[in-house]
């Protein structure tokens, strides 16, 4: 077990340019077995039920379709309850849209697939850790950290932090500050 390092290659508020810079990414990136995954902050079943109908093809875990059938709009077992949803990749963006229209803190996650090598830094393909994600309305790769006005899209690579520029170039952009450690 371990954990991945990611590298901060934008911070904006402008939806679009977050979007195209992950197209641009996941073109890099080798396998078809890409996912998009969320996992979005809520506070009650009223939020949970309404995110669950904004997304209704999004796949999830039997006990949050339970929370979500439960009446009322009783706060969750938990201070944060984390919902983790999946679509098919090209669902992402639209999905990300609906989802920010009333759950304004998560985060999506573009994962399963792999960097290719890069044979000139003395790189292999890597697929361990590979992700694309972008955090809204907060600056870091977990959804506890405080809350931002902006939103960052980071690069998940294998800790080399020339792996995490090459990709960056790929893609007509730069790391933009520090690694930080992922889950």
């Amino acid at each position: 077990m371990g954990h991945s390092t990611a590298y901060p290659l934008l911070t904006t508020t402008d939806l679009d340019a977050l979007f195209a810079l992950a197209e641009r990414l996941l073109v890099v990136a080798e396998g078809s077995d890409a996912r998009a995954e969320f996992w979005v902050r809520v506070p009650g079943r009223e939020q949970l039920r309404r995110l669950l109908a904004a997304v209704p093809g999004a796949e999830t875990t039997a006990r949050v379709r339970a929370d979500a059938a439960e009446p009322g709009d009783h706060p969750l077992s938990e201070d944060l309850y984390l919902i983790d949803l999946a679509v098919p990749v090209q669902d992402a963006v639209e999905t990300a849209r609906a989802v920010l229209e009333f759950c304004p803190r998560f985060q999506l996650t573009w994962d399963s697939f792999g960097w290719p090598p890069v044979p000139e830094l003395g790189h292999a393909a890597h697929f361990k850790y590979a992700a694309v994600q972008i955090s809204f309305h907060h600056r870091h790769v977990a959804l506890d950290e405080d809350p931002a006005p902006d939103h960052t899209l980071y690069v998940h690579a294998d800790g080399h932090d020339d792996r995490a520029e090459w990709l960056a170039r790929q893609a007509g952009a730069e790391v933009i500050g520090p690694p930080l450690e992922g889950p």
